[in-house]
């Protein structure tokens, strides 16, 4: 009996979905009283209490006290982003993606922007959160995706297959939208403004890995005719980095004159805290004998104790484009993709103040139907 009802229910759901997606029930229309939906479903006024709850929870439907159920002012396919991340314990990109759900939570306004978290990565359940994104977009419950990194268990499933739903990744995926920080941009300007400070003796500290970069930084000094020790370039192993970033730290300030870098370049927000805490056991004074440079996803708190510059992207910008190339996209236009350059901090614009007006303003401009 149970499932018989179960049936009965999503029977219910998904007409009722349909009629709206379909453009039969337009935004804030009221719908027919619930005995009618209930007799030409042939079901009972539990089971459309039910699916109007359900409907509801999706954002398909809002509930007006007193006087009925509407259908909701903004779609789900035109106002619910999903955001694909890391889990929140995750250790490997913590700095990163704690910037993207503050920005995230900043952008949010509870109508025409509206974000659906799914941890793909970094937890056991990764493989029934990428079941439920795919479920979700392909039952209309999603305006698009967007996800700073690409996650080969999509291939195959509805997260990729689904037509009509448009995806953002940070890189280059096919079939999809490409938005995300313009990666070079960073090294370019932090050497950009170290040696507009007079230093010359460079040291660089990153995470091992494919985004290695000390190579790129070697013939940037060289061609300026600054001298690279193979020392002051240094590595650490995602495992080993809050240690091993402090201890590498320290050794080098213990270096003594020209052996001493003059400057530190931090290519990862993740070992920031670290390689302060090696500045702070050390007898250097910052930013007197030595400009700190270091990456940042934006917005993030200030590292305590020392007066770092930080130069990285802000999520705010990242994630405000994204929505504009998915509401593009579903209004049958092709939008092009983008690269988000570093800024320093103090350039940053004032976007959580204003963002929320403006998107909402262009969500009232949506007249086209949902692509389904």
């Amino acid at each position: 009996m149970a499932n018989v009802q179960g049936i009965k229910y999503r029977r219910v759901v998904e007409a009722i979905r349909k009629q709206i997606v379909g453009g039969q029930y337009s935004s804030s229309h009221r719908l027919p009283p619930w005995s009618q939906i209930a007799q030409e479903h042939s079901v009972g006024m539990a089971t459309v209490q039910k699916a109007v709850d359900c409907l509801t929870q999706e954002g398909f439907l809002r509930a007006q006290p007193g006087e009925g159920t509407y259908v909701a002012d903004y779609m789900p396919t035109e106002c619910c982003f999903a955001l694909a991340m890391h889990h929140e314990s995750s250790e490997i990109t913590r700095s990163h993606d704690s910037a993207i759900r503050k920005a995230a939570s900043d952008l949010e306004n509870g109508t025409s922007i509206k974000f659906r978290h799914y941890r793909v990565a970094g937890c056991p359940q990764y493989r029934e959160e990428i079941a439920r994104l795919g479920f979700d977009m392909a039952n209309n419950r999603l305006a698009g995706l967007i996800s700073p990194f690409f996650v080969g268990e999509y291939m195959g499933t509805p997260v990729m297959t689904t037509p009509g739903v448009p995806r953002v990744f940070c890189g280059e995926v096919e079939g999809t939208y490409s938005v995300g920080p313009e990666y070079s941009s960073f090294l370019d300007r932090a050497l950009e403004y170290v040696l507009s400070r007079g230093c010359r003796r460079i040291a660089h500290v990153q995470l091992d890995g494919p985004g290695y970069v000390p190579h790129r930084l070697e013939a940037d000094l060289r061609r300026r005719g600054l001298e690279v020790r193979p020392y002051w370039m240094q590595s650490t192993a995602l495992s080993y980095s809050a240690r091993s970033t402090t201890n590498m730290v320290r050794l080098l300030m213990e270096l003594e004159g020209d052996k001493r870098p003059d400057a530190l370049i931090v290519h990862d927000d993740s070992l920031l805290d670290a390689a302060v805490t090696g500045l702070l056991s050390s007898n250097v004074s910052v930013p007197d004998n030595l400009e700190v440079v270091s990456l940042a996803n934006f917005p993030s708190p200030c590292p305590a104790g020392l007066p770092v510059r930080r130069l990285g992207y802000d999520w705010h910008d990242i994630l405000s484009k994204s929505i504009e190339i998915i509401r593009a996209a579903r209004q049958g236009h092709k939008p092009q993709g983008a690269r988000m350059p570093a800024v320093f901090e103090e350039e940053l614009s004032a976007i959580p103040r204003f963002v929320n007006k403006q998107m909402a303003s262009h969500a009232d401009n949506l007249t086209s139907p949902a692509v389904v």
